[in-house]
């Protein structure tokens, strides 16, 4: 990379605080908080909407990553009975209000899938690998300064990223978006939403789908929500109404429905 390429990008690396998976608290949720350092989260488990006070709003579900500035008044909100789960990397940075008017949360949204990933692998990483020590926190420092880098080469400079992923054919753009629905089908999601998630168009991950499975995307999310729906049923633990809910379905009329309708029998009788 070349000094045109990395004009505008602040190279002073950031001096990481806390580095830690987090089960976020209701509190987070319900009341309004100001952190006094920046944060990072990387969401693992559930689905999160960054409140801000101002009345914006940043949807994200697992996989996704989110910006907050220090002392930017905002809220968690995520259902409380499903949870949040994070890794979260709080830290100061002396560059950080230039990198974050370049760098939003609303263009992190547009993020490319090569790019989640090798940024997700190298949170993992910063993750595992820490410790309360100098050296660690100068190494994780440089890491982090590393991912900022992956997200503004992607969404600002365009510049290409030395040993980010190639791109990935149709059919395994195909695989990966069966498994996010896989992972996250007990949640709110959407065409719309894995499509930002994999980096392409709802368009042409609807395509992906009719070419591939011979399916829509929302049928397949209805069946993998059906057979998952199956499985708590035949356990025997949990009222329909709550199995609906637990599997993505907000309406438990409309779940008997489909349910009948693909099994033959109502969940009821089918338990």
């Amino acid at each position: 990379m070349n000094h045109a390429e990395l004009d505008g990008f602040p190279e002073a690396y950031p001096r990481v605080h806390v580095l830690e998976i987090r089960d976020f608290e209701n509190l987070w949720s319900e009341q309004m908080h100001v952190p006094n350092r920046h944060e990072l989260l990387y969401v693992i488990d559930g689905t999160v909407t960054l409140t801000l006070k101002n009345g914006l709003t940043f949807p994200a579900l697992a996989g996704d990553f989110l910006l907050i500035p220090a002392y930017v008044v905002h809220r968690d909100v995520f259902e409380p009975l499903k949870g949040l789960r994070a890794v979260m990397i709080q830290f100061f940075w002396d560059h950080a209000e230039e990198f974050f008017a370049r760098v939003t949360n609303q263009r992190l949204r547009k993020l490319s899938f090569a790019t989640r990933t090798e940024a997700r692998r190298q949170v993992e990483y910063m993750r595992t690998n820490w410790s309360d020590t100098p050296l660690a926190r100068y190494r994780t420092g440089v890491q982090l300064l590393a991912v900022l880098l992956l997200f503004y080469c992607d969404l600002v400079n365009s510049a290409p990223v030395p040993g980010a992923p190639r791109r990935l054919s149709q059919t395994e753009l195909a695989e990966q978006a069966k498994g996010y629905v896989e992972r996250n089908y007990a949640f709110s999601l959407s065409l719309a939403m894995t499509a930002r998630h994999l980096g392409i168009s709802s368009n042409y991950l609807s395509q992906l789908f009719r070419n591939e499975y011979g399916l829509t995307f929302s049928e397949y999310l209805t069946e993998i929500r059906l057979d998952a729906a199956a499985r708590l049923l035949r356990d025997g633990k949990m009222q329909v109404a709550e199995v609906a809910s637990r599997c993505g379905f907000s309406d438990s009329s409309y779940f008997i429905r489909v349910f009948r309708a693909h099994f033959g029998e109502t969940p009821k009788n089918y338990r």
